[in-house]
């Protein structure tokens, strides 16, 4: 993305449209950017190579209020990070 990355956007969305909701998509899938995407107030996390089987079910999960991390992430470890 030119001229910022994924989490100044995020932050810039949210600080435009508080409503909106936010899934992160990356090809990372160690903590640390789950972890910034979620503080900057991303709704869930998908890695790019799990999006065609997730991404459906991250954009339903979020828009009920949930937050969505992709299943290959695996949710130990991630819950302080939320």
């Amino acid at each position: 993305m030119p001229g910022m990355n994924g989490i100044e956007a995020t932050q810039q969305l949210l600080a435009d449209y508080a409503n909106v909701k936010v899934i992160g998509l990356s090809v990372h899938t160690d903590h640390a950017p789950v972890a910034n995407i979620t503080a900057a107030g991303a709704s869930g996390y998908v890695v790019k190579e799990d999006a065609g089987s997730e991404l459906l079910d991250a954009i339903r999960t979020v828009c009920r209020g949930q937050i969505y991390l992709s299943r290959s992430l695996g949710i130990k470890g991630l819950e302080s990070t939320l």
